[in-house]
């Protein structure tokens, strides 16, 4: 069970391979973060709508990445934040 899972909006997604690598910046940083520490699941089917974690209408995403390590999560919002792209936190594991 991932610690938590960012949703990546659909028009960043649709521009975009399918391979995590490529949303991540090149070099010693992506591997730094832990490129292999996190995976991408098509959002529909990494939740139902209306289970925890998610409130109803969430999952207009194109894409939810699976993240178990919080440090990671604020490194990848980090990231895409400077280049313009928000990653939204969907769901937060308490244990």
């Amino acid at each position: 069970m991932p610690a938590m899972q960012l949703a990546l909006a659909d028009e960043v997604y649709n521009g975009h391979a399918t391979s995590h690598r490529s949303f991540l910046p090149p070099g010693n940083d992506a591997n730094r973060a832990g490129v292999d520490d996190f995976s991408y699941v098509p959002a529909d089917r990494a939740k139902p709508a209306g289970r925890a974690g998610y409130e109803p209408g969430e999952l207009s995403f194109d894409l939810v990445i699976d993240v178990a390590d919080e440090n990671l999560a604020q490194w990848l919002q980090s990231h895409y934040d400077k280049i313009g792209v928000t990653l939204s936190t969907v769901s937060l594991d308490p244990g």
